[in-house]
């Protein structure tokens, strides 16, 4: 047996992370000419862009991790757009406090909703590798230490080029997030598909599920001691589940607490700690087509 712990999470559709993705990349601005204009704090920098153009995507800026909204923001505010890593000025880390835009890293953070920018090389210890075959949209394509991109769909049905968004260099011409078309040999040597657990395959149904899924006979009562809001519950997964979300629902239908979990042993302990008042809810397990258990649950403060 192991111990789990059901905390907040956000399970974030794969199309929503495309959308933002798209967003990112059809994002259009005006350069300006402060936008553009030699930095005070570090001389040798030059920008991509020339004043009184248009661009489409954010640029591109070592360590930053701006969306779009934030990005005008700051254009409006007369930072400049981008900063590049070769640049002398810039320190390790990047992300300079005179500059606005995005790095490969700092998309995709924004696009999974992460609480703050991942590195590339921070990116493994949140995901799980997949085999490149089994990419779907909105997984990543990550090499730690040197870039990622997002994939979007495959180009063909033999797999050899796929659609990919991407917050990378393009010098001579203007660094922008964008959509690209690639071959897959490129990457197939030094960087490995990735997938961020809270994604799912569709919108998650905050629906309770209906009387056909086999309830246990005896609920479970859980007595909490006056300010402590935790219990452990054992259960015995069913048989062939191995990626399954848990749900909490209140008795009117509502849902009071999400998780997703991945492969597991079959014998697990769950420890329950959502601040709720006490009253009869709905433990369900499902996979996001089929839910497996409905177990009713009975709070009760001591």
């Amino acid at each position: 047996m192991i111990t789990l712990l059901i905390a907040v999470s956000v399970l974030i559709p794969r199309q929503e992370v495309i959308d933002s993705a798209f967003s990112n990349a059809n994002v259009e601005w005006y350069a300006d000419s402060i936008n553009v204009a030699p930095v005070p704090q570090c001389s040798s920098w030059t920008s991509d862009y020339q004043a009184g153009h248009t661009y489409h995507g954010v640029a591109y800026e070592y360590g930053g991790w701006d969306d779009p909204q934030r990005f005008l923001r700051n254009l409006a505010r007369g930072l400049r757009a981008g900063a590049h890593s070769d640049n002398d000025c810039i320190r390790y880390g990047g992300d300079p406090s005179w500059a606005t835009g995005q790095d490969c890293s700092g998309l995709i953070s924004r696009v999974w909703q992460l609480p703050y920018k991942y590195s590339t090389r921070m990116l493994p210890g949140i995901t799980y590798p997949i085999p490149y075959d089994s990419l779907k949209m909105g997984d990543a394509v990550n090499n730690p230490g040197h870039h990622v991109v997002l994939f979007y769909h495959w180009a063909d049905s033999g797999h050899t080029r796929f659609y990919i968004f991407q917050a990378t260099d393009r010098r001579p011409g203007p660094s922008t997030t964008g959509l690209d078309l690639r071959y897959v040999a490129g990457y197939r040597h030094s960087y490995t598909p990735i997938r961020y657990p809270y994604i799912t395959d569709s919108t998650i149904s905050d629906t309770l599920p209906n009387d056909t899924i086999p309830e246990d006979t005896i609920p479970t009562v859980i007595n909490i001691p006056e300010g402590v809001y935790k219990d452990r519950i054992s259960f015995m997964k069913p048989e062939g589940l191995r990626e399954f979300y848990v749900k909490l629902f209140s008795v009117t239908g509502s849902v009071v607490y999400r998780e997703f979990y991945g492969t597991v042993p079959d014998s697990m302990v769950m420890v329950i700690e959502p601040e709720i008042p006490d009253g009869v809810y709905f433990l369900i397990l499902d996979d996001g087509r089929k839910a497996y258990l409905r177990k009713k649950l009975i709070y009760l403060k001591e």
